[in-house]
């Protein structure tokens, strides 16, 4: 399709010093404390696609993904990737399902990420219309999960596995004890606070930033706590008597500033 000159500046790899977001950052990029309106207006619209993206985990995902698609096609510009058409999708599908032997799930949400990027490249002018629109894309089970579950004697071996005489084995007895009793990704346990443990209605409840930044309070039962408390003890976390503190949950200092055991 013809290009605007003006909707196509700065869309070569490092043609700006603020590098494009899918495009690895210069060496010697540094960022830049202040942007005005003529700045912005140089940024490519692949870029603020990017920047919309309220979860920097979502970012970061959408970012490689594009960039699979960028790397699997030979793409090496914007504007490039503004021209391809319903036939380089199809091919991109095909190349991960059938010689990279990606699963269903990481099909779909590369697409999903392709295609998120091309409706706002649509709706902004910078492209006639969406690729990804016109391919299917693989089905997923969505009534069956595909993790296997513990048991519970499994589960039981699992939380008995660290050991209960150090700081290390307290901490740990109370990450998995949370993590299998209310179900938490990695990231949300790393993202824990010592404060995020409160009384919810009198109900021992753990603050959680779920995906896509959603803030929850979730109940926990009283074994759960249990350990927790037990690990901030000999940890040093004093969340209920100081308030919501920020330590990182998982910090095993024996002495913090908000003070000793």
């Amino acid at each position: 399709m013809p290009t605007d000159p003006r909707k196509s500046k700065n869309t070569e790899p490092g043609a700006n010093t603020s590098a494009p977001a899918v495009f690895p950052p210069a060496a010697d990029a540094t960022p830049r404390a202040l942007m005005t309106v003529a700045a912005l207006a140089d940024i490519p619209e692949e870029d603020i696609w990017l920047a919309k993206q309220k979860s920097k985990r979502t970012r970061r995902a959408y970012k490689l993904d594009v960039q699979h698609f960028m790397r699997t096609l030979n793409i090496h510009s914007y504007d490039e990737l503004r021209q391809v058409d319903h036939r380089a999708v199809i091919a991109w599908e095909r190349i991960m399902r059938e010689i990279d032997g990606a699963a269903p799930s990481t099909v779909r949400r590369r697409l999903a990420a392709l295609s998120s990027l091309f409706k706002h490249l649509v709706r902004h002018d910078h492209a006639e219309k969406n690729p990804v629109s016109e391919v299917e894309r693989p089905a997923i089970n969505r009534e069956e999960g595909t993790t296997l579950a513990f048991s519970k004697g499994q589960a039981r071996k699992l939380l008995d596995t660290p050991a209960d005489d150090s700081i290390e084995g307290l901490r740990d007895r109370a990450i998995l004890s949370g993590g299998l009793q209310v179900g938490l990704r990695r990231a949300e346990i790393a993202g824990l606070k010592a404060g995020d443990l409160h009384q919810n209605r009198g109900f021992d409840s753990l603050r959680v930033v779920r995906k896509g930044g959603r803030h929850e309070a979730l109940a926990i039962n009283p074994q759960t706590a249990q350990r927790i408390r037990a690990y901030f003890e000999i940890a040093g976390h004093r969340p209920i008597s100081t308030g919501r503190c920020s330590v990182p949950f998982a910090a095993t200092a024996r002495t913090s500033r908000h003070g000793a055991p």
